[in-house]
């Protein structure tokens, strides 16, 4: 990810303020478009994600506006949680197949059914970052 507001390594990582403000700006209509180019996901997939109508998806491509409110805060935290995905895995598209695909620790459920809450964005973080670290029950 280019934006470096989107990193997560530590020597890297914004302040929570720098953060909040970013969101409180509102997020270019750009982020969203690196973002669904790194994650091949469907339109579908993106407005269930991000709790928008595929109307609205449809308008964000031929406006390209700028996102904001609770979408500009769901597509924050998803973009950070790509971060550490393509830490874990070598492409976008092994991403989405993983995420795609039923996971024991989430009663076999498909890791991308639960981005669609914050709560969800962590459980599978939480996932990632113990595959990244080898601790894998």
């Amino acid at each position: 990810m280019q934006d470096p507001i989107l990193r997560y390594e530590a020597a890297e990582q914004p302040t929570i303020q720098e953060m909040q403000l970013r969101i409180d700006k509102g997020l270019s209509y750009s982020v969203f478009e690196e973002l669904s180019q790194t994650l091949p996901l469907t339109n579908k997939e993106w407005a269930t994600i991000l709790a928008i109508s595929d109307r609205t998806l449809q308008r964000w491509y031929n406006d390209q506006p700028r996102i904001d409110g609770l979408t500009a805060e769901r597509l924050f935290e998803i973009a950070r949680f790509t971060v550490i995905a393509l830490d874990v895995f070598p492409t976008g598209k092994d991403v989405v197949d993983w995420l795609r695909t039923p996971h024991p620790d989430f009663d076999n459920e498909a890791p991308i059914r639960l981005l669609r809450t914050h709560t969800g964005i962590d459980l599978v973080k939480t996932l990632l970052l113990r595959i990244m670290h080898g601790v894998v029950a």
